[in-house]
Formats: structure tokens, sequence, C-alpha cells
């Protein structure tokens, strides 16, 4: 089994509709996931020993609040961790927020995860993540504060100074923009924070696999699993788990990227005179970059085919 966590992608809709969102949120959004498949597919991921842990992120997952509580107890009661991604709503007041918590933890949520950033703060107010954050803090689950930054932005200054008082307590980190879903007509591509040396990049993959409301498996939560058709692996209703895992393994193109990173196909793609930027704003862009250029995957297909036997040889 090549994963050990499971992303449960629970509902497009969001409480916010924020110009950076990758899969296009927005309170008219209705796609949603019923509790009894949740509940299928962790029994099935209870099976393996590899997979270790069952995220719940959106949309804003918290709108189904009891669902998540539910399910979140289910996964526990499995031996499975749980996490939540949320933009912090609740935290209305003091005691909202710490009743949420509360719920969260007797559920069995061991971390919570925050979106922090201008974009979210358009339509969430700061001082309800900074309650509901300080909640999740003062209830023994861990936290951790994920912002977003552009060129023009300059969130973690703010976002450090809002929190110093639980940074004690909560991680935080921030990552580029990228150009995907509503991104991609709200964000002028100049305005990315190209950082990344797209030779040397390698994949980002953690062993996450996707559960999409949408009904797909997508082998990892790349802002551009949408746009990138390879990455979308299989369907919940017709593929189990260990099929899923099998066919990341044996794809060729994946073997090469996991392995070795993107070097190798971007001199390849040079040798076929493709010309692709020296920086880039994340890995996940060299991954778009290959994936969703047809023409060049067709010229590389044997290739690839002769690396990736070379590869498992030497493995």
């Amino acid at each position: 089994m090549i994963f050990d966590k499971i992303s449960i992608l629970l509902t497009d809709k969001c409480n916010a509709c924020c110009d950076m969102c990758c899969l296009s949120c927005s309170p008219q959004n209705t796609l949603h996931l019923d509790t009894q498949t949740i509940k299928n597919v962790i029994d099935e991921a209870a099976g393996f020993p590899e997979i270790k842990q069952i995220l719940f992120t959106g949309g804003e997952a918290l709108l189904y609040y009891d669902q998540v509580l539910e399910c979140s107890a289910y996964a526990r009661d499995r031996g499975l961790q749980i996490s939540v991604y949320t933009n912090g709503f609740w935290g209305t007041s003091e005691q909202e927020a710490a009743r949420v918590a509360s719920d969260l933890k007797n559920s069995g949520v061991g971390m919570v995860h925050f979106s922090v950033d201008n974009y979210h703060q358009e339509w969430i107010p700061a001082e309800n993540v900074l309650r509901a954050v300080h909640a999740v803090n003062e209830a023994g689950m861990k936290s951790e504060i994920s912002i977003m930054e552009t060129r023009e932005t300059n969130n973690v200054h703010w976002v450090k100074e809002l929190f110093k008082n639980e940074l004690d307590k909560s991680k935080s980190g921030w990552w580029p923009l990228l150009p995907a879903g509503r991104a991609k007509g709200k964000i002028n591509r100049d305005k990315l924070l190209n950082i990344f040396q797209a030779k040397k990049s390698l994949c980002y993959f953690d062993k996450m696999l996707l559960m999409h409301c949408n009904g797909n498996y997508y082998m990892c939560c790349s802002v551009y699993f949408n746009e990138i058709p390879r990455l979308k692996i299989g369907t919940i209703s017709q593929n189990s788990l260990a099929e899923l895992s099998d066919y990341v393994i044996s794809d060729d193109w994946f073997f090469i990227m996991l392995n070795i990173g993107f070097e190798w196909f971007l001199n390849k793609a040079e040798e076929f005179g493709f010309v692709f930027p020296e920086l880039v704003p994340c890995p996940c862009e060299c991954c778009r970059l290959i994936f969703c250029n047809p023409d060049l995957m067709h010229k590389l297909e044997n290739d690839v085919r002769l690396k990736a036997d070379e590869l498992r040889q030497q493995t």
C-alpha cells in the first residue's frame, strides 16, 4: 500500500468565496459525500496497517458539523488518527469556540488546520480564527496555521503578529499561491512567487490519497488535481484502495516522478524542442507543465517506458 493517509474532500461548499481557491468553492456549490460512503472507505482503510490517518477537508468541512463528528468518531474507533481543515468561521465567541473544540476532541480529532490570509479574511473575521485556534490549543489538540503568499501580499507578517500568543503551541507555514481553480482567473501570473528551480524540484507527494466529493480518487492533493487528467486514478464506486495503490506503483510516469523528480522529464522535453521556465512557484507546476501537454507526453512515451524499466532494475 503506497498511501498512508486519506484526505476526504467532504464538500465543495464553503461559506467563503476566496479569489485564491483552487477548488472554486462557494456558498452556492452543492457537492457532498454521504456518511455511509465515507464509513465504507474508513472501514477499508482500517484494513491496511500502512494507512494511519484520515483528514476531513473541503470546501468548509465543518458546515457539515454533525457528519464530521460522527465520521471522526467512527475513524477513531478503528484506530485511525483524524485531522480537520477549516477556515475557523466558528470562533464567533470564546464560548462557541470552546464548545466546537471540545466536540472535535471528543470525537477523536487530534489536529486542526486553519487557513489564514488576506483572501480568507475577506470573508472570515480574523478574530474568529484567533478564538478558534486558541480553543483548539486549550483543548489539547494540535493546530497548524497555513498561509498563502504572492509578490503583493505580506500575510506572514500580520498573521504571525495576530497569533503571536498562540505560536508556541501552533505550527505555522506559508506556501506560494498557485494559479488553479478560481485563482487562475483572479490572480495575475506575474504576481506569483517563482521560488523553486524547476529542474531541481521533487514531487511533493506525501502518500496522501484524495477522495473527492465529485466521486473520484486522485493520487495526491495537488491544487492542480482537477486540471491534470492523469492524477485521476479511479472512482469511489468502482475502485478499491488496493487497486488505486497498485495503479500508482505500476504507472511508469509516476514511478519516475516519485523516484527522481522532474529533471529527467524536463531535460528530455528540451531535446524535443520544448521550453519551460527555469523557476516555478511550486513543484506541482512542473507536474502540470508535463502532464497537461499531450504532444510532449506522446513524444516521451517510449523514453518513459525505458527509463522506468531502468529505475526499477536499480531498486
